[in-house]
């Protein structure tokens, strides 16, 4: 089970800002691929998501990318790939 101090170091950021974007800290501002890159690697290195009460790393990605939007206009808003908004896309709806 990981800690916000190993995301923190996997991710080059320090510890307080990780624990913002993880607990949606409102009023913080941080580039929306740093967030997502927070989210992966704490995914990937299974941060007990499940101990606070303000979602899950599923919701904020299924928040990030709706399915409901074309894939071509994520990758714009989001400014990544269109085949890595497919993958995610992919994951959270089988897609």
């Amino acid at each position: 089970m990981a800690t916000q101090v190993e995301i923190a170091k996997k991710c080059d950021l320090d510890v307080s800002s990780v624990c913002k974007i993880l607990n949606r800290h409102p009023g913080a501002v941080f580039n929306p691929k740093t967030i997502r890159k927070v989210f992966e690697v704490a995914g990937q290195l299974q941060y007990p998501f499940h101990r606070g009460s303000k979602g899950s790393y599923k919701a904020t990605l299924v928040s990030l990318f709706p399915k409901d939007v074309d894939n071509e206009t994520l990758s714009s808003a989001r400014g990544i790939r269109i085949e890595e908004v497919a993958r995610i896309k992919r994951m959270l709806y089988g897609i």
